[in-house]
């Protein structure tokens, strides 16, 4: 589901206000009677506001986050993500109950639910890894601003949510289809080091 016409109609208002007041020329220059025109007219370039003056560059910091990417949405809704510090936090029972779900990514979810450091370990796991691969990890920060401005989210490990699902369904796919395709070895194997068996969480 994407978002709403009533909010999407605000978004473009908004921005439409923003274009027009930073396009806005200044106010003409009363001419003294007597002046020739070419003497008293303004340059176009004269008096004209710098449109970038106080602008704060959009990617600053970005690279601490996110490394490798130059441009994108503002670094302060860029979650960061980095694997798990620990390997095998997963209960055997975590794992035997993601075994019987194949691939059905609500059965595997339903099991990580039940433990948190497993779920959290394999979220992070799977995202750091996914954030390797150059062209993946340029979608991340649509995901990472959708779920941080649609879902409230404070860190990537509630990622895997019915909000993300509903609110950020075209960022997170096209971001998880690039992983799967060009990760999916790899990234099993990471989340795998979890305690798991191999698995990319049903995002397969």
């Amino acid at each position: 589901m994407r978002v709403g016409p009533l909010a999407a109609a605000a978004l473009t208002l908004s921005g439409c206000y923003l274009a027009h007041g930073l396009d806005d020329p200044p106010p003409p220059t009363r001419r003294d009677a007597g002046a020739s025109m070419d003497a008293s007219a303004p340059t176009l370039d004269a008096g004209a506001p710098r449109r970038d003056a106080g602008v704060r560059p959009r990617d600053a910091g970005f690279d601490a986050i996110v490394p490798g990417l130059d441009a994108g949405p503002d670094a302060g809704c860029v979650l960061p993500v980095e694997p798990f510090p620990e390997p095998d936090v997963c209960r055997p029972e975590t794992g035997a109950c993601i075994e019987g779900c194949g691939a059905s990514q609500v059965c595997i979810v339903g099991c990580l639910q039940r433990d948190e450091t497993c779920r959290v370990c394999a979220v992070r796991n799977a995202l750091s890894c996914f954030n390797e691969e150059t062209r993946c990890r340029m979608f991340y920060p649509d995901v990472s601003c959708c779920i941080v401005e649609n879902c409230g989210a404070s860190s990537v490990d509630d990622v895997l949510n019915v909000c993300t699902a509903i609110a950020c369904q075209d960022p997170f796919q096209r971001y998880t289809d690039c992983a799967v395709a060009r990760t999916a070895t790899r990234c099993r194997e990471a989340i795998a080091r979890c305690g798991l068996p191999p698995t990319l969480l049903g995002l397969d």
